[in-house]
């Protein structure tokens, strides 16, 4: 009874070895991926918006790993100008500037030009002003969804335009000013490096 036992153990635990030595490799959720395409990208950014009623303009730079049609990277952008308002009183904004996440497609990418869509997604900093008195809230959530069209100038160099609108939540310590007053629809410009 005991050898009839111990030879049930041992069969039941070789089992596994010999099915999987029929059946060698480990099937994955991306085993039918084909990746063709994986490089890197960086270059400049620029926005052009309006931000609460006036007139800003955003410049950083970002960069990212492309697969296939997807990237993913990191961006960076700041106010370049304050959105001056000549009454010293009302309440302006003085400083902004936000950085996160960047993920992306590129549709037909191997095409002159082709459709591109993004989300920035990060976080963000900026300071108000009301007479002499400054505030400052570092502490803000920023959404940025993009459509846009890319231009292949070169196997390296490609230009971007498209439409954007930086969204704004978690603004609480700017006296005077709400998340509405942190959206800014506008447009964008990037000039982009890397092996495409």
């Amino acid at each position: 009874m005991k050898r009839l036992l111990l030879s049930l153990v041992i069969l039941i635990i070789l089992i596994p070895f010999t099915v999987s030595a029929q059946d060698d490799a480990i099937k994955t959720v991306f085993s039918n991926v084909k990746i063709t395409r994986i490089s890197g990208f960086g270059g400049v950014d620029m926005s052009f918006a309006m931000l609460n009623g006036e007139f800003g303009h955003f410049m950083g730079g970002g960069g990212g790993l492309l697969i296939n049609s997807f990237f993913v990277g990191a961006y960076g952008t700041g106010l370049t100008n304050s959105a001056f308002i000549p009454d010293q009183d009302q309440n302006q904004i003085v400083g902004y500037g936000h950085g996160g996440f960047w993920l992306g497609y590129e549709f037909n990418y191997r095409n002159a030009l082709h459709p591109v869509v993004s989300i920035k997604t990060g976080w963000g900093g900026a300071e108000t002003k009301s007479g002499y008195h400054h505030f400052y809230d570092e502490s803000f959530f920023i959404f940025t969804p993009m459509v846009g069209v890319e231009a292949n100038i070169t196997r390296f160099f490609k230009i971007r335009a498209g439409a954007e609108c930086q969204l704004a939540y978690g603004i609480n310590q700017l006296e005077g000013f709400t998340n509405a007053d942190f959206m800014a629809p506008g447009m964008c410009l990037s000039f982009l490096f890397g092996g495409f």
